[in-house]
């Protein structure tokens, strides 16, 4: 018999988290988000490298009904993450997962910082 994951499978929804924005607004990551052309963005160590290049696929595909979500695994809180995205001027939301729950869904590590 084949045991089954514990992981979400391809194709399979994300189960319902709900994480805090970096001003602390709870944000639900559901099934029904995913459909709605959401692209989930997994920052964790390059973020001041990556952001302005999300932003700038934001700002190129948001017109046509794409939205980010970014989020940040930081044990340590928003303080990091809000510094960065405001350098890059990120229009998109980003949520903080200190405790890696996305991560450990989709069967993936948080490189410790």
């Amino acid at each position: 018999a084949q045991q089954a994951s514990k992981y979400v499978d391809v194709g399979d929804p994300l189960p319902d988290i709900t994480l805090p924005n970096l001003n602390g607004t709870p944000v639900l990551l559901d099934a029904s988000t995913e459909a709605n052309n959401l692209v989930y963005v997994g920052i964790m160590v390059s973020m001041r490298e990556q952001l302005p290049v999300w932003q700038e696929y934001y700002e190129k595909y948001n017109p046509q009904g794409i939205e980010l979500l970014s989020i940040a695994v930081d044990a340590q809180g928003p303080d990091l993450p809000l510094r960065y995205t405001e350098k890059a001027n990120a229009a998109f939301t980003t949520v903080v997962d200190a405790a890696n729950s996305v991560g450990q869904a989709l069967g993936c590590k948080a490189i410790p910082n």
